[in-house]
């Protein structure tokens, strides 16, 4: 697995938000390289927490895609506790409203957006419109979780799940 390579990251000194693609590249090193670079003493950025999602979303993101990446990446930092976790969360007040509106920026048309809006629709306990989001699929590709998905569906099974593909 490949390390992952945000799109938006917390400064480490100031810890304001920044978006990989208006920042300035001043040179490249090799992720695994030995050898001794001009950038030796710069810092690790900061992966953004749930609250720092939540801040950035609340201060108003003006560009669509960007908007997405951050719900989505808000909806995901908060299932990280949840997996870490022994005991079933359920979602926030304000978790509940980001993965609501996250939603709305999904297409339906688009076979893993399908999926996604179907996974998010269960995990909002909305579980008979997520299944009829299920019923939509047919790409092959996404079979496995659409199956584990309505399993769950059926259950009215509301908290995350580790997805196992076998």
């Amino acid at each position: 697995m490949l390390p992952d390579q945000p799109w938006l990251v917390m400064c480490p000194h100031c810890h304001a938000p920044l978006w990989i693609d208006e920042l300035e590249e001043l040179g490249q090193i090799e992720p695994w390289g030995d050898e001794k670079c001009d950038f030796n003493d710069a810092h690790d950025f900061i992966v953004p927490t749930l609250d720092d999602y939540f801040t950035l979303i609340a201060n108003g993101v003006s560009d669509r895609e960007k908007a997405r990446y951050a719900r989505l990446r808000a909806w995901w930092a908060g299932n990280d506790e949840r997996r870490r976790s022994q005991v079933e969360i359920p979602m926030s007040a304000g978790e509940t409203e980001n993965v609501a509106a996250f939603m709305i920026m999904l297409d339906e048309s688009d076979a893993n957006d399908l999926v996604v809006k179907a996974e998010a629709m269960r995990e909002l306990g909305r579980f008979e419109e997520s299944l009829s989001l299920l019923e939509k699929s047919d790409d092959k590709n996404f079979a496995k979780a659409v199956e584990i998905i309505k399993r769950l569906s059926e259950k009215r099974d509301p908290y995350v799940r580790q997805l196992v593909f076998n």
